[in-house]
C-alpha cells in the first residue's frame, strides 16, 4: 500500500512536471517573449559595452593627466556629487509636500565639510557658524 501511494505521488509529479514543461516551452513559441528576451539580451550586452569603454576611458584619463593631475580631478568630481547631492536632499522627493532635509542642514553640514578640510590644510583652529538665512540673501545680492 505505501508502495502504490509513493508511485501515484511520483506519477503524478512527473505529470505536472511534463505539463508545466510544456508550458514554459509554448511561452519561448510566443513572438511576444520571444522579442522580450532579445530586447533584454540587446539592453544587457549594451550594458556591458558601457561599462566596458567606461573602464578604458578611466584608464586613458589616468595616463593622459598623470596621477597628480588625475587626483585632481577626482577631486572636483567627488564635489560636484556632493553639492548635486545637496541639492537633491533640499529638493521635496515625488509624493511628499516637504523637503527631506531643510536649507539650514544642508549649508550647516556642507560649511562644515569645508571649513573642516580648511582646518586640515592650514592646521589651524577654525569655528563653525550656526546657519543664518541673511548669508543667503547677501550672496544672492552679488
Amino acid at each position: 500500500m505505501v508502495y502504490e501511494r509513493a508511485r501515484q505521488n511520483m506519477e503524478a509529479m512527473v505529470n505536472w512536471l511534463i505539463g508545466n514543461w510544456r508550458r514554459v516551452w509554448s511561452w519561448f513559441q510566443d513572438d511576444v517573449f520571444r522579442r522580450l528576451f532579445a530586447n533584454a539580451g540587446k539592453l544587457l550586452g549594451a550594458n556591458g559595452i558601457a561599462a566596458v569603454l567606461e573602464f578604458v576611458v578611466a584608464i586613458l584619463t589616468a595616463r593622459a593627466l598623470r596621477p597628480e593631475n588625475y587626483g585632481v580631478l577626482a577631486l572636483i568630481l567627488a564635489y560636484e556629487a556632493t553639492i548635486k547631492r545637496s541639492y537633491e536632499m533640499v529638493r521635496p522627493r515625488a509624493g511628499e509636500a516637504q523637503p527631506g532635509c531643510s536649507v539650514e542642514y544642508v549649508w550647516e553640514t556642507g560649511n562644515l565639510f569645508l571649513k573642516t578640510r580648511e582646518a586640515l590644510e592650514s592646521n589651524h583652529k577654525v569655528r563653525v557658524n550656526k546657519f543664518d538665512p541673511s548669508v543667503l540673501s547677501e550672496e544672492l545680492s552679488d
